[in-house]
């Protein structure tokens, strides 16, 4: 069997129709000056080494004059990212301690004054000789020094203040794992020496911030900042000392960086001295790791080292224990094999901060009895320092404290690496007058700063450390036991000039026996490993598995197989096999990705984004999400902070671009000068939930970014291409590129029985109510006030019901804020679960009891309304006729419409309404009168003049907003005196406006919704906006129709056949009430205005027949009820391999913490994709963070799946007549004829539940040409004009919307027999693309697919 011609794969289109469409030659980059390529390991040393006397060769000294005008002043070379991961630029030949001989390296030495007084009180300064002595006479020295000793600060200075006096050039760095303490040192050091700002003679390099000069002689930096100048330089030369400062917190950085220190010093850098410090570590083990024989090197010169001990005096510190706090509370259990924080701990914790001012008190009255008077230095009270694990405990704690801040004269400071440098000052600043300073801190306060008041240390013994999941290849964050070690460092936190006290909360003998004696966990050893990959791979000393082997604590090895095949599968890496399952090319997306400072996966969201046309967009997403969340949530407003996220994300459901709507917003307010000054821009972030420092350091890192990538050519104007395209589909296709960022990070939403949800809701509408349960039988309405009470921060409640031990809570509609066809107040009502856990619910009033002989017996179903509302609604009922005529005023989208029934009463109250409001226009509004629900007289233009027209007050402040009743238009930005008082006549009058919906259809949410409402504008105008509607439903006041024109066209109809909708079933809840519509109709039973609200016949007003006096919350019964929620609310599970055998836990920060099911009768599951996931404790649990749900579009998930996966193996059916399906991942290798996964937990086998045809694989391929060709190598897009990358974005963005808005035929799922297993298909029947060996089909990043012969070619 043979395919016919045009069943190839790149019929449409061709690569020539690709090089036609834009010239793919790699262009010429003309060099500045020469640059030599160095070449480390074995390479390297063919240079190094005399070929013929296998000895080193002699080295080439350049003259130091002409090497200075070549490299730039004192041989230092600008940080310019350009020319990160490059060639090196100072030969390796050139000792920079050559430099001291030009008079110019030296003139820096007259412009400062080196006559600097050190502090005497620092234990540095007693070993002052003795590090100087050290540090030049070894090549290594190690300093071990307790916290506060001064190592950090003083060394370099002692350094500096050497070679300034014996006039030698230095050039000192000193790298540190956190850029706010790099900051913080830097500038601690520049006051204290009054050399001027920093920037001048010292300075910091950190993470997109830098402030240096051609005169700082003493740069702090990040490790990663270090390790990156080492990558591109590969030698140390370009300092003479380098400083690893903090080596005890062996995070993977610094341990890469003792290894590449190692490596470069023992290779071409034996003249720069290297010092090593910290507060705690093994300096044998580190002596023979620097002595130990380095394979790659041929020498024999050992390596000289020194350790110095600074001895930090002795403290006078008290330790206690929880049982000396009897006291505060019951003692909670401690298991080794559980360490956690339990409430018990946190409320002694909390006590004791109160308990402190006694022990003040007690020990001031000590003071005085003995020395017969008051020290006067013991009335200030003293600073409380509490260590806990990590973030999320400091903020329970502080969450703890808040009510009591006021009232207990507390200043409570968060302290952890997300402190700002502005925030970072009140840790060190005096506490306000009378208050006592409680800085709540993870271990950054024992290896970073030194807190001079602490009197208090309040340790949890608890630590958090990153944990890698070998099951899921995700990353977690577990609490261990702090070792001893590590607890008395933190008590030697506590100052040295007070007498101090440390609280351990776990009881002695715990402390003593069970604690761990040193810290056994090395992030190198448990951590994923990309981008520690990466800079092997851009050092280019061979094979990770054989490089990362002579770390200091070598990694495990299925840690570095599982972190490279992760690169593989984000592009980094080449994902071609060859026999190098365990290695791989570096990519031109790894290079971009490595000079990016970003997570993985958001650097290839930047890449696709530059491929789709929406790189800006992107930037800012890649920012936010690299940063703290800029959304502030605080303590006491949780309800308050989510909505407005909610209104952020304008109906998206997607935490990214609730960032970049807010981000977009506040730019345009700075753009257009609307802060004037700091205070209006700091009350703008406080009326919008955000952060305003952390929102501009999302801008620093959006124009580093930029810059960094116009490097490689990646630069974009698509704000000024696509601003004027549908903003929906820019929507969408930024959600597309998100999706392929993110992957394989796709969750489906759960499936829910639609009939059993509403039966559990009492019938009631899921999408605007809310339920409570638990309640005592026949007792909720006793509970009333308290039950309203608890939900109505959640929006306007409109009726109570009672069903048994059930309340429920139903809402009113809001258009503030788009939530889809579920109600807001709901989304919130699910949010009151996390933060308030359980609802306390007191008794409103006394059970009133029966009179004698006579039995109140309540119905089972009963209702009343929250407040006697005076204003009702016209709606149709059953009486009518069966199709009616209706005016359309106002078009919603393209299924949903206000509009008036042409009735002759509803003529005729329109009519009269008109008269009245034009023959008895009353007097202005009250300003301090007008309130939201108002009626008022409003004015609107029509077109034909001014006119006034019955409105209600939606809206106050800052201007009037106000809601058309009549006609259901919204009209903002009114000012009070436009307004007139309503007429007393009218106010009865039921309002005419009608919201309408069509039956038994919903929007392709693949269609931009603009473009199908234009589509429906346009059949209203041709029938002059008066329609015919046939009612099926009346469903919480919306009138469910099917919608016919004056010609009798059917207009549900024909949006489903112009692929503007789809069919789907109605609700549930619609059905219901369409059958009790039909029952009435046929019975005549109503005949009134509001029969639609006694459709439901099982409803009674509720009586008041068991309710007595009202009682105080202290009289009744207290009950402890689960907060409310709607049964539409679903879960979510992972469609990989592994992922569904554990739960999803959304973050709680999350837009989608309340995930509710929109639609569950449209058969179409919600897909979501997450940019970060990670693992709980007992690995039962992936937690979510930063998600967004993906349109219902038929098909998208396995469409996804099959556009971004590295690898794909189509499936088909058994008699192979179609596709059915596809297994997706990174495809496979072969041990002894047998085929293996690369990576099977991450595969993914999807079914197509729609007809996928071999031109969907065209388009699929195509689109994968397009990425390979923009992002797949630096040298095709380096010489790239504007006018081409638009050009390719644009033919991107079209294709892109053509597969994903194809209309495809509806069929069964079928199941593939053999899922999970790769090479399932016979060879004869591969179908291949026939673009093998070109730029189009990178098999180092998106290969293309090959497709698969059928039976039936029509197929």
């Amino acid at each position: 069997m043979t395919a016919p011609h045009w069943t190839r794969l790149t019929s449409e289109p061709t690569l020539d129709e690709i090089n036609d469409f834009f010239p793919l030659a790699p262009p010429t980059r003309p060099r500045t000056r020469p640059r030599r390529k160095i070449f480390l390991g074995a390479k390297f040393r063919d240079r190094c080494f005399d070929p013929k006397t296998e000895k080193p060769a002699e080295p080439v000294i350049e003259d130091v004059a002409s090497t200075l005008e070549r490299y730039g002043e004192f041989g230092r070379v600008d940080d310019d990212p350009s020319d990160d991961y490059k060639e090196e630029i100072l030969p390796s030949s050139v000792d920079i301690s050559l430099l001291s001989a030009s008079s110019d390296c030296l003139e820096v030495y007259k412009n400062y004054d080196f006559e600097h007084q050190y502090n005497e009180n620092l234990p540095t300064f007693c070993n002052r000789s003795e590090i100087l002595g050290a540090i030049s006479g070894f090549a290594i020295t190690f300093i071990k020094g307790t916290a506060g000793s001064g190592k950090t600060t003083q060394v370099p200075q002692y350094i500096l203040d050497q070679h300034a006096r014996f006039r030698k050039y230095c050039n000192i760095v000193v790298a540190q794992p956190l850029k706010i303490k790099a900051i913080h040192d830097a500038e601690r050091v520049s006051q204290e020496r009054n050399c001027g700002p920093v920037g001048r003679l010292v300075g910091y390099d950190v993470e997109f911030d830098k402030m240096t000069s051609s005169d700082t002689r003493i740069t702090y930096m990040t490790t990663g900042v270090l390790l990156r100048r080492l990558i591109a330089k590969k030698t140390l030369k370009e300092f003479t000392h380098i400083i690893l400062d903090g080596v005890n917190e062996r995070d993977q950085e610094t341990d890469f960086a003792i290894f590449l220190i190692r490596k470069l010093f023992e290779l071409n850098s034996r003249s720069v001295k290297v010092i090593l410090m910290s507060t705690s570590f093994d300096n044998v083990h580190l002596s023979h790791y620097f002595n130990a024989q380095d394979p790659d090197i041929d020498t024999e010169i050992p390596v000289t080292h020194e350790s110095i001990s600074i001895d930090g005096g002795i403290r006078h510190v008290s330790d206690n224990y929880i049982e000396d706090l009897p006291s505060l509370g019951n003692i909670p259990t401690f298991e080794i094999s559980n360490p956690e924080i339990s409430d018990e701990a946190y409320a002694i914790a909390a006590r004791l901060k109160f308990f402190l001012d006694k022990i003040e008190k007690y020990e001031e009255a000590k003071q005085t009895s003995i020395k017969g008077q008051l020290d006067p230095t013991s009335s200030s009270r003293g600073s409380v320092l509490v260590f806990l694990p990590g973030l999320c405990h400091i903020q329970m704690m502080e969450k703890r404290l808040y009510n009591e801040r006021f009232k207990r004269k507390l200043q409570i400071i968060p302290l952890h690496s997300y402190t700002t440098s502005e925030n970072l000052s009140d840790v060190f600043a005096k506490p306000n007058p009378g208050f006592r300073k409680i800085i709540l801190s993870t271990d950054i306060a024992i290896s970073s700063f030194t807190v001079p008041d602490v009197k208090f240390v309040i340790d949890f013994c608890l630590k958090e450390c990153k944990v890698w999941d070998a099951d899921t290849n995700y990353q977690s964050l577990q609490f261990q036991w702090a070792s001893l070690a590590s607890g008395i460092q933190r008590a030697n936190c506590a100052s040295e000039l007070l007498n101090c006290k440390v609280f351990r909360l776990l009881p002695e003998c715990f402390w003593e026996y069970r604690m761990p004696e040193d810290d056994e966990y090395r992030e190198f050893e448990r951590c994923s490993l990309e981008r520690i990959i990466l800079y092997v791979k851009l050092l280019d000393l061979g094979a990770p598995t054989a490089v990362l082997s002579m770390a200091l604590s070598p990694p495990d090895l299925d840690n570095i197989e599982r972190s490279i095949l992760l690169l593989k599968e984000i592009g980094a890496l080449s994902t071609i096999t060859n026999q190098k399952r365990l290695d791989g090319d570096l990519t031109f997306v790894g290079r971009v990705l490595a000079s990016l400072l970003i997570d993985m996966r958001l650097g290839k969201l930047l890449m696709l984004g530059f491929v789709f046309g929406c790189l800006s967009n992107c930037l800012v997403i890649a920012a936010a999400l690299s940063k703290p969340c800029f959304f502030a949530t605080p303590y006491n407003q949780p309800m308050e902070a989510y909505k407005k996220k909610l209104f952020w994300a304008q109906g998206s459901f997607s935490d990214c671009i609730a960032l970049l709507n807010a981000f977009r917003a506040w730019e345009h307010c700075v753009d257009t000068q609307q802060f004037t000054r700091k205070s209006d821009e700091d009350a703008w972030g406080r009326k919008n939930f955000i952060q305003i420092s952390r929102i501009h350091d999302v801008k620093y890192l959006v124009d580093e970014l930029r810059q960094r990538l116009s490097h490689f050519n990646i630069r974009s104007d698509d704000q000024l291409h696509w601003s004027s395209e549908n903003p929906q589909q820019c929507e969408l296709i930024l959600k597309i590129v998100m999706a392929g960022a993110f992957y394989p990070n796709f969750f489906e939403q759960s499936v829910i029985d639609e009939t059993l949800c509403v039966k559990e809701m009492s019938l009631l509408d899921p999408t605007n109510t809310v339920m409570f349960t638990g309640i005592p039988r026949g007792k909720a309405p006793l509970f009333k006030d308290s039950l309203l009470e608890a939900t109505r921060q959640c929006g306007k409640q409109k009726a109570i019901f009672y069903d048994g031990c059930k309340a429920f809570i139903q809402f009113e509609d809001s258009d503030v804020i788009d939530t889809g066809s579920v109600s807001p107040a709901v989304y919130l009502a699910g949010k009151l679960t996390e933060t308030k856990g359980k609802l306390e619910i007191f008794q409103s009033y006394a059970e009133k009891q029966p009179e004698p002989g006579v039995h109140n017996i309540s119905p089972p179903f009963m209702y009343e309304p929250v407040e006697n509302n005076k204003f009702s609604v016209e709606l149709p009922n059953p009486s009518d006729h069966a199709r009616f005529p209706v005016e359309v005023t106002h078009l919603i989208s393209a299924v949903s419409f206000w509009g008036n029934m042409l009735l002759p009463r509803n003529i005729e109250r329109l009519r009269n309404i008109g008269v009245t409001i034009q023959t008895k226009i009353s007097s202005e509004v009250n300003p301090a009168e007008l309130a939201v629900d108002d009626l008022v007289l409003a004015p609107y233009d029509d077109g034909n003049g001014v006119e006034y027209y019955r409105a209600l007050v939606t809206n106050v402040k800052p201007s009037v907003s106000v809601f058309f009743v009549d006609y259901g238009i919204t009209s903002d930005n009114l000012q009070v005196d436009d307004l007139r008082q309503m007429p007393t006549s009218l106010v009865e009058v039921p309002f005419q406006a009608i919201k309408f919906r069509l039956r038994g259809i919903l929007p392709l949410e693949s269609r931009p919704k603009d473009e199908s409402r234009q589509f429906v504008h346009k059949i209203l105008q041709n029938s002059t906006h008066m329609v015919n509607v046939k009612v099926y439903s009346v469903v919480s006041k919306v009138v469910c129709v099917d919608l016919f024109t004056k010609n009798n066209e059917y207009v549900n109809e024909i949006l489903i056949t112009k692929d503007y909708c789809y069919s789907t079933e109605e609700s549930r809840v619609s059905k219901l009430s369409h059958a009790a519509w039909e029952t009435a109709e046929s019975k005549g039973a109503f005949s009134d205005s509001s029969s639609s609200e006694k459709l439901n016949d099982q409803w009674v007003k509720y009586d008041g027949i068991n309710r007595g006096e009202r009682l105080l919350n202290s009289q009744g019964q207290k009950l402890s009820l689960s907060a409310p929620r709607s049964t539409f609310q679903a879960n979510f599970k992972s469609i990989i391999n592994l992922g569904g055998i554990r739960n999803i836990n959304i973050n709680r920060n999350s837009i989608n913490s309340v995930s509710i099911n929109q639609n569950p009768s449209s058969g179409i599951r919600t897909i979501m994709v997450a940019s970060e996931i990670g693992i709980n404790q007992t690995d039962s649990t992936m937690l979510v963070r930063n998600t967004t749900l993906l349109p219902n579009i038929p098909d998208l998930l396995p469409l996804l799946c099959v556009l971004f996966a590295p690898v794909v193996e189509f499936r088909v059916d058994p008699n192979q007549t179609r596709y059915i399906g596809a297994l997706c991942g990174l495809g496979a290798f072969q041990i002894q004829k047998r085929w293996h996964s690369m990576l099977p937990d991450h595969d993914i086998e999807v079914q197509f539940n729609t007809h996928f045809k071999i031109q969907d694989i065209v388009v699929i391929n195509a689109l994968r040409m397009l990425m390979n060709i923009a992002v797949g190598s630096g040298e095709d897009i380096a010489g790239w004009s504007q006018t081409v990358i638009h050009r390719t974005q644009k033919l991107a963005r079209e294709k892109l919307l053509l597969l994903i808005q194809k209309k495809r035929d509806a069929c069964d799922l079928t199941s593939f027999g053999s899922v999970y297993k790769w090479k399932q298909i016979d060879e004869n029947d591969v179908i291949p693309h026939q673009v093998s060996d070109s730029r189009a089909d990178r098999k180092d990043f998106y290969r293309l697919h090959d497709g698969i012969l059928l039976n039936d070619f029509q197929a």
